[in-house]
């Protein structure tokens, strides 16, 4: 995963070595992803570095948007829901299923 600075033009890796990432959300401190193929969402800083794994074993997680406390994500499991994680935890749970 790249960055491109807007002012200097400049593309620098923020992290490297994850298989395709899905979708991304951004805030303040960090990049946030899902993995569809891999069944992880995955985190790391905005000055770039290691990946850190919030949560792993998903069925598909597709989209991810992200709050000042957490970080949410759908999935195309059997029915479909959409689960939450806070940013520095390590427990998710659910908060709908179709």
């Amino acid at each position: 995963m790249k960055r491109k600075g807007v002012s200097t033009g400049s593309v620098e890796t923020l992290v490297s070595g994850r298989p395709f990432p899905t979708r991304i959300a951004v805030d303040s401190s960090g990049v946030y992803w899902t993995e569809s193929n891999g069944g992880n969402v995955m985190k790391c800083a905005l000055a770039g570095g290691s990946a850190t794994t919030l949560a792993s074993g998903l069925s598909s997680p597709w989209s991810v948007a992200v709050d000042a406390n957490s970080v949410y994500w759908s999935e195309y499991a059997p029915n479909g829901r959409v689960m939450k994680i806070a940013k520095v935890g390590t427990d998710w749970k659910r908060l709908h299923q179709a």
